[in-house]
């Protein structure tokens, strides 16, 4: 019976431990020079927020103890919250190194600044193990579950070569094109000179166009027909469409006045298009599948 009290009494101490860092399972330093320049930096921190003094303080710390992790971590801190990002990376690095169950604080931060230095393998690794924790803010999470993604598409660079599009591509001026979500289509505006019944001599136009891909395929690309392109310049185009493919949003100028409408599928055409109105009162905002070019 007294073995048992004495494991408990011993494991209520390891457990009940909460150094700066707040951890459950690593020592706190048992090197009191270096707990006192621990102190003396937390009190300059609190007091004066001297960064340089706690900076010096936290590094005389460190010298007596090099693996005081509650040490680094406050130096991280400072670090941080002084735009000092060498020092922040390399202590919070150290803190993680010396002190593995520190908190989720020191992995995101140590994260982002190893992803901005462009250690993407480093930030990546990180910012997982930062996901791993169990209590997250949904922000900082999200943050870091996108940083990761970037890290890996950065990791992975596809070479730019680009090459001008078989058939969709004229003499004539195409831009501001877009693929739809499925692949099927690509929306673009054509600039060329049109001869109309009448006229003495060519009219310069910009057309809202469709391609189609027939067999792997674009096509050359038509007009968009009716009830798009009523007007011979109006410059319509820079489209956007909904990830089903049900809105399609583009520009129209109307006179000098550009503005953004919405045409809805119906069928195998589209709707007449309307302005685009945005009711910020009631957050009534359209979602729409960015354009792939």
């Amino acid at each position: 019976m007294k073995q048992v009290y004495i494991i408990f009494i011993l494991l209520s101490s390891v457990f009940n431990h909460s150094g700066y860092g707040q951890s459950k399972l690593c020592p706190p330093s048992t090197e009191k020079k270096a707990v006192k320049y621990f102190e003396s930096a937390k009190e300059a921190r609190q007091k004066a927020n001297n960064y340089k003094e706690v900076k010096e303080l936290l590094i005389k710390s460190l010298d007596v103890d090099s693996l005081y992790y509650d040490a680094w971590k406050l130096l991280g801190d400072a670090a941080w919250f002084n735009k000092d990002f060498i020092t922040a990376e390399k202590a919070y690095a150290k803190a993680i190194e010396t002190c593995a169950d520190i908190g989720p604080s020191p992995y995101y931060r140590l994260g982002s600044l190893q992803y901005k230095s462009k250690k993407y393998a480093n930030a990546i690794s990180t910012l997982e193990s930062f996901l791993d924790h169990a209590k997250l803010s949904e922000e900082d999470a999200k943050d870091a579950t996108q940083t990761i993604a970037r890290a890996r598409l950065l990791m992975s660079p596809v070479p730019f070569d680009p090459k001008p599009l078989n058939a969709v591509s004229t003499a004539d001026p195409e831009y501001l094109a877009c693929i739809s979500p499925d692949g099927d289509y690509c929306f673009f505006t054509r600039r060329f000179e049109m001869q109309t019944k009448g006229a003495l001599t060519p009219v310069s136009v910009e057309k809202f166009m469709v391609s189609k891909k027939v067999n792997g395929v674009f096509e050359k690309g038509e007009p968009m027909p009716v009830p798009f392109n009523r007007k011979q310049t109006n410059n319509e185009g820079s489209p956007s469409i909904s990830i089903d493919n049900r809105f399609l949003f583009f520009t129209q100028n109307n006179d000098g006045n550009f503005d953004i409408y919405m045409s809805k599928a119906i069928g195998s055409g589209w709707d007449d298009p309307e302005p685009v109105f945005i009711n910020k009162a009631d957050n009534n905002f359209w979602e729409s599948q960015p354009c792939l070019s």
